[in-house]
C-alpha cells in the first residue's frame, strides 16, 4: 500500500500521513493514533518511494507582507487569519514574514526562498515590487498575490471587487443628493486604487458630473488629512468624500472636525475596507466592507491547489464587497442604499 492509498483510505491528506511517519508535529493525537494503527494493521512500511514523497515537500507555505504595512495597516492581519484557517484545514503550516526594501532588491537571497523552507508563497499588498514577484516566478516557485496583481504578466491573484465596491459607494453618495464628491486616493499604479478610482469615475460620469481625484503617495491617516486639505484648495464647495480606504477616511474626518464642520451633515464621508474601528468611530464610518478573511482563505486554497497542479493556468479571483451604511454619510435612519 502506498502513502497516498493509505491517506485516501483514512480520509486524511498525504501530508498528514507523511508527518506521522516522520514523527513530525502538526497532527492531532487522535489522527496520529489512527494512522499508526492503520500502519501496524496493514504492515505498511516506508520504502524509498514513500520516503521520497514524504520529503519532496515541506508542507509549509509562506505569507509575505511588505514591512511598512505591518504597522500602518491592520487590514492584512485579517487576511493572515483566513490563510491560517485554510492551511490548518488542509494540513499545512504557515510562515509569516516581512519583506524589507533591501530584501526586495535581492529576491534570490530572501530567507524563506533561500532556505527552501516553503513550498510556495502568498505575497500580500500592492507595494510588493513586480521585480521581486517576477524573480520568484522565474524560479518556478508557486506564488499567489493577494490585494495585488500584475498588469502585464500572468500571475495568480486574489482581489476584492474594488471597481464595483467604489461604484456602489459613489452612487450611494449621489442618491443622498451629494454632487461635489471628491475621491481621496493613493498611487494609481496600485491595482486596488486604480480599480476603485475607475468605479468612482464611472458613477460620476453616469451622473454627468466631473470626477475629481486627489492622489497621494500612500494611503494613511496623515495622507488622508493632507489630501483633504488639497481637496478644499481645489474644490472649496465640496460636499462629500469617497476615500480609497478607511485610513484616509479617518484622516479626512480629522481635518473636517478641525474646521468645526459636521461630518455627515456638512460633508459626507465614505471609506473602503471596514476595519474594526469603523463601527465604533464617532460618527460611525460608512464604508465598503471587504471580506478579508475570505480573501485569505481563497488565496491559501489557490496556492495549495497550485502545488498539486503546477500546470494550472493563472487565475484572477474576485471576492465581492458590501456597502455598510452608518452615520458618516448622513443617511437617515432606515435608509436603503441604491443597488449597483
Amino acid at each position: 500500500m502506498t502513502l497516498s492509498e493509505l491517506a485516501k483510505e483514512l480520509g486524511v491528506s498525504t501530508a498528514t500521513v507523511s508527518r506521522v511517519l516522520n514523527d513530525q508535529p502538526g497532527v492531532g493525537a487522535d489522527t496520529r493514533q489512527r494512522v499508526l494503527e492503520a500502519v501496524a494493521k496493514r504492515g505498511f512500511t516506508r520504502n524509498n518511494g514513500a520516503r521520497a514523497l514524504a520529503t519532496a515537500r515541506t508542507e509549509n507555505i509562506g505569507f509575505v507582507l511588505y514591512a511598512k504595512a505591518i504597522t500602518s495597516d491592520p487590514f492584512y492581519s485579517y487576511i493572515v487569519q483566513g490563510v491560517e484557517h485554510e492551511c490548518a484545514r488542509r494540513g499545512y503550516h504557515l510562515f509569516v514574514s516581512t519583506l524589507q526594501p533591501r530584501q526586495a532588491a535581492q529576491p534570490n537571497n530572501f530567507p524563506l526562498v533561500q532556505s527552501k523552507r516553503v513550498d510556495g508563497l502568498i505575497l500580500a499588498g500592492p507595494d510588493v515590487p513586480p521585480r521581486f514577484i517576477l524573480a520568484l516566478r522565474a524560479r518556478k516557485l508557486p506564488i499567489v498575490l493577494v490585494d495585488n496583481a500584475l498588469n502585464e504578466s500572468a500571475c495568480d491573484a486574489v482581489l476584492s471587487d474594488d471597481e464595483v465596491g467604489a461604484h456602489t459607494a459613489t452612487r450611494h453618495l449621489l442618491s443622498l443628493g451629494r454632487r461635489s464628491i471628491v475621491c481621496l486616493s493613493g498611487p494609481r499604479q496600485w491595482v486596488s486604487n486604480h480599480q476603485r478610482q475607475m468605479g468612482y469615475m464611472r458613477a460620476m460620469n453616469e451622473a454627468n458630473l466631473k470626477p475629481h481625484i486627489i492622489e497621494m503617495n500612500e494611503t494613511t491617516t496623515s495622507s488622508g488629512r493632507e489630501a483633504m486639505r488639497r481637496a478644499w484648495s481645489s474644490m472649496p464647495r465640496l460636499d462629500a468624500i469617497f476615500a480609497i480606504n478607511d485610513a484616509m477616511a479617518l484622516g479626512a474626518m480629522q481635518e473636517i472636525r478641525a474646521r468645526n464642520l459636521t461630518i455627515g451633515k456638512d460633508i459626507a464621508v465614505v471609506g473602503f475596507d471596514d476595519l474594526a474601528w469603523a463601527e465604533v468611530h464617532t460618527p460611525p464610518l460608512t464604508t465598503v466592507r471587504i471580506h478579508k478573511e475570505q480573501m485569505g482563505r481563497v488565496a491559501a486554497s489557490r496556492l495549495l491547489d497550485l502545488l498539486n497542479d503546477p500546470t494550472s493556468q493563472p487565475m484572477r479571483l474576485l471576492v465581492s464587497t458590501q456597502l455598510v451604511v452608518r452615520q458618516s454619510c448622513g443617511a437617515p435612519a432606515g435608509y436603503v442604499p441604491a443597488q449597483t
